[in-house]
């Protein structure tokens, strides 16, 4: 019968697929985000305030040492801090903007003394002002529409920069265009110490009228 037989199911499922990774402890407490962190300094003032209040979470910020964190399932909790969108100067750049986020290596030797971890949720879309688009583009390693030479356009607020139109998107079929970005996320955040990732695009991007509606 199918429920009796429902645990031998998944078991043979995931022998077969794969098993995911235990979850590190770190990553067992409280996360802690909002719509976004603007700036360096919006940032540490949040995790300032945790660490001063003696708040306990998983991602912005616990206030104390390893060693003296409470016990979560039997494991010391550690931390970490989420910096969402539109940190960069350009959609697709893979790194901060400069004049909002002067000081990383700064930042992170602050964060790491309140004992917390950092998460970057990145984007695979190139705007046109994006240092990274033409190089992809050219390379034939973005997205195209089906039967086409013309790149998949994402359109919103965060892609049109001064009438520059729609984002293109990378092609993550490719492994050259997979090494490339991920050389773009090593200079500009694992460098530093950033090696926590989310790797997102919008749920309503794949609509019935998408172009990527097969893929």
């Amino acid at each position: 019968k199918p429920a009796e037989n429902g645990p031998a199911i998944m078991n043979a499922f995931v022998d077969a697929v794969g098993h995911a990774p235990v979850m590190p402890e770190w990553g067992m407490g409280y996360w802690h985000s909002r719509n976004r962190y603007s700036s360096q300094g919006m940032l540490l003032d949040a995790a300032k305030g945790f660490h001063q209040r003696g708040v306990n979470v998983s991602v912005i910020g616990n206030p104390t040492p390893l060693s003296n964190r409470p016990v979560l399932g039997g494991a010391k909790v550690a931390s970490g801090t989420v910096i969402d969108y539109m940190h960069w100067v350009h959609m697709g750049d893979f790194s901060f903007d400069p004049k909002s986020w002067p000081d990383v290596p700064g930042m992170m030797k602050t964060l790491e003394s309140y004992g917390m971890r950092v998460m970057v949720s990145a984007w695979p879309f190139l705007s046109k002002g994006s240092v990274n688009r033409q190089a992809l583009v050219d390379a034939g390693e973005a997205m195209t529409v089906q039967g086409t030479s013309s790149p998949v356009g994402w359109d919103d607020n965060n892609c049109c920069e001064s009438g520059g139109g729609p984002c293109a998107i990378y092609d993550p079929t490719q492994q050259s265009a997979r090494e490339y970005i991920w050389s773009k996320l090593h200079s500009g955040y694992y460098k530093f110490g950033i090696k926590v990732f989310e790797y997102r695009t919008p749920d309503t991007f794949l609509g019935s009228d998408s172009a990527l509606t097969e893929f």
